[in-house]
């Protein structure tokens, strides 16, 4: 935190504020200095902190911060460490930190980096993930909001990133390739000729895998052209 602030100061000569958010499950630790003395020169460096173990003792205060991205990640690093050994609490938990997104009216892009983060500190077992993506299937159709559940985003990545794992292993580059134009298609409704006439020209597996994580990811075509661009480079 001391290199970053100097490093801060030195390049925009601006006052710099540092502030340490502890995720740790250890409620005595609460560093917030750091110093150094020799030779009769000292330095003291004191920081603010911010405790997210706090947090779980109110509850209630996250879950009133309706629309705050931050009250949401807070809340799913705390069920994350509460249900490390509770998968049916984690299941339950996961779900209605994700219907609250849509309750609390984040935008479609919010709700979709939101939920990654939260999918990804709430792993489930296997049989608990197909559970909850059958419930939050089941959800969407209700809402109408097809967001997570779609093709689209983390249900391709897995599916098809598995899919094209085994494909490639076979050798079958055609597989992959339709993979990736499907993807395209999926994410953006329609895949341009020109893309698909470069993607078809590609016989490097490798780049196919990281071309179909590309266009599951990325946030519009423009950002895939690039990514594809760079790839036939």
């Amino acid at each position: 935190m001391f290199v970053y602030h100097y490093r801060i100061f030195d390049r925009y000569r601006r006052q710099v504020v540092s502030l340490a958010i502890l995720a740790d499950e250890k409620e005595s630790w609460r560093p917030t200095e750091f110093s150094y003395s020799r030779w009769g020169c000292e330095m003291q460096f004191r920081f603010p902190v911010v405790k997210l173990l706090n947090f779980g003792k109110d509850s209630d205060r996250l879950q009133a911060a309706k629309g705050n991205p931050f009250a949401v990640v807070v809340e799913a690093h705390l069920l994350a460490m509460a249900t490390r050994r509770d998968p049916d609490r984690r299941l339950q938990g996961k779900f209605q930190l994700i219907k609250r997104l849509y309750m609390e009216g984040f935008r479609k892009q919010e709700i979709v980096d939101l939920f990654r983060f939260i999918d990804w500190i709430m792993d489930l077992p296997e049989g608990h993930e197909r559970l909850f993506w059958q419930e939050l299937a089941k959800y969407e159709e209700e809402k109408k909001m097809p967001y997570v559940t779609s093709v689209e985003r983390i249900g391709m990545e897995k599916g098809l990133q598995q899919g094209l794992q085994q494909g490639l292993q076979q050798g079958m580059i055609e597989d992959a390739r339709e993979m990736v134009r499907e993807a395209i298609s999926s994410r953006f409704g329609t895949v341009p000729e020109e893309i698909a006439r470069e993607v078809d020209q590609i016989e490097n597996r490798d780049i196919l895998k990281g071309l179909l994580r590309q266009a599951i990811l990325c946030s519009d075509l423009a950002v895939f052209r690039k990514a594809l661009k760079e790839a036939r480079c």
